[in-house]
């Protein structure tokens, strides 16, 4: 897709492969045993989402990204007057939380707060939601979100914790190479994650058909030449990136994008590029428990957070100005009747306003 070379790292935690998984090999080691829950160290598990890594720090999958980012700045320093675009993307953090070496053992997980959201009793929440807190501890696979118990909480917080530790160490490396080698004035730098996790707020775990802010609502921070340092309060959105990074680097955009440039909010992190975001979730799953595979819309404006779901005749409206932390859902609320009915109607424009519009037609008046 356009990369001049590409090193991939496929799956999460422990057990990545790709193009990780051969130079493993090379290194001398063998990953059917240490890679695993099968291979993990002793270690007591509140659930099946934590367990110990055989695998070295030296070795983990993190070490591995920064390494090989890292020598490929040293590579292109050779070459400044040629431009180039490094794709760093790291596994972690992710479930199974499984950080390598001291990581494991860097937080406390009796020291670490509950969520203010743990306790919702998720009285008017869509039927999912309330069957997994009426099984809270109980997981039904590795993949499916799940209501925790303060305990498993706490015990993958703290794996968590190690992951991004780990994470923050490779970032530095990597600002850091950036600056050795003499780029970093001349080097926009773009920090984002493509999805978030509920983790523990609203007493849930993991992501999939909910669209609370924890899964929503992601990092995004750049800096680069002639950026001040500030704080937007803009809705942006994942579409936005590509339209940003071509702006940047002075390259029109094409036709049929969707999203928008977030360089004016460079400028002034005050002025607005956006008023709503349009998030689109689908799964192979039935994760509703209505027969068919999960498909589920949401609108979120400044104020308004909608959500529907395909098969259920249930959905989520709050009032995100009066209710920030989403805990009371004002779907069936015959008050909240007239903003249900003006979100609905705005989500079916925009779900035309964002449909592919190629081939580019010509108008003819």
């Amino acid at each position: 897709y356009g990369f001049e070379e590409v090193d991939l790292v496929v799956e999460h935690s422990d057990f990545c492969s790709g193009h990780y998984y051969q130079w493993l090999l090379e290194q001398g080691v063998d990953p059917t045993g240490l890679q695993g829950q099968k291979n993990a160290l002793p270690f007591e598990a509140k659930s099946r989402q934590v367990w110990k890594t055989r695998v070295p720090t030296e070795l983990y999958s993190t070490s591995y990204i920064t390494q090989r980012t890292v020598e490929f700045l040293e590579r292109r320093a050779q070459a400044p007057e040629s431009p180039w675009l490094a794709f760093c993307s790291y596994p972690d953090p992710h479930h199974p939380f499984t950080p390598p070496g001291k990581y494991f053992e860097m937080y406390d997980p009796e020291k670490i707060p509950l969520p203010e959201t743990f306790g919702d009793a998720h009285a008017e929440s869509v039927p999912h939601l309330r069957r997994m807190i009426a099984h809270r501890g109980a997981q039904r696979g590795m993949i499916t979100p799940f209501a925790p118990t303060a305990e498993q909480f706490r015990q993958m917080a703290a794996a968590e914790y190690g992951m991004l530790a780990m994470i923050d160490e490779g970032v530095g490396a990597v600002l850091d190479a950036l600056e050795r080698t003499g780029q970093g004035e001349r080097t926009f730098v773009i920090f984002t994650s493509d999805h978030g996790d509920v983790f523990g707020d609203h007493g849930l775990m993991l992501k999939g058909a909910m669209h609370y802010e924890g899964c929503i609502r992601v990092p995004l921070a750049i800096a680069g030449p002639g950026i001040d340092p500030g704080v937007s309060r803009s809705l942006a959105s994942s579409l936005d990136l590509a339209q940003t990074v071509l702006e940047l680097g002075g390259v029109p955009a094409h036709h049929g994008m969707q999203g928008v440039s977030l360089v004016p909010l460079l400028a002034n992190p005050g002025a607005r590029v956006r008023d709503h975001v349009l998030v689109e979730e689908e799964q192979m799953a039935d994760m509703l428990g209505v027969g068919r595979a999960l498909r589920m819309r949401t609108l979120v404006t400044e104020d308004s957070r909608l959500t529907l779901y395909d098969g259920s005749e249930e959905g989520e409206l709050f009032d995100l100005e009066r209710d920030p932390r989403e805990l009371e859902n004002l779907w069936s609320r015959l008050d909240a009747r007239a903003r249900r009915t003006e979100m609905l109607e705005r989500l079916a424009r925009l779900q035309m306003e964002y449909s592919d519009p190629s081939p580019k037609q010509r108008f003819v008046a």
